[in-house]
């Protein structure tokens, strides 16, 4: 009976999570060049620019963030600084943003179908 109690806990825990991770989507599109030598580790940008110490050169730009709230509430930013040359990026910000709402939209389907 104990397995049986950690196995539901952590399915529990598990659901919380993408409960937590349905409730928003979050995309950033930034731009620039980084230059870091990362030793042959796996490379995790986020925390890459988070603490950008040491062999690290270049400069990145927001171009873009979207927040969408699961009520879909949204906040938007775009860089005021954007040029033409930045059209492509801000396409692939949107696709992003539609891959990101399909994904959630179709995970909450999964869970539909779970439970029914």
């Amino acid at each position: 009976m104990s397995n049986l109690k950690v196995t539901l806990d952590k399915v529990l825990k598990s659901l919380n999570n993408a409960a937590t991770d349905l409730s928003t989507i979050e995309v950033t599109t930034l731009t620039g060049n980084v230059t870091k030598l990362f030793n042959g580790d796996e490379i995790d940008l986020v925390q890459t620019l988070i603490t950008a110490k040491g062999n690290v050169k270049g400069e990145v730009r927001l171009v873009a963030h979207t927040r969408i709230e699961f009520d879909q509430d949204a906040t938007q930013f775009f860089n005021e600084d954007i040029t033409e040359a930045d059209d492509h990026l801000l396409l692939l910000h949107q696709e992003m943003i539609d891959s990101a709402i399909d994904s959630r939209n179709a995970f909450l389907v999964f869970l539909k179908e779970l439970f029914d």
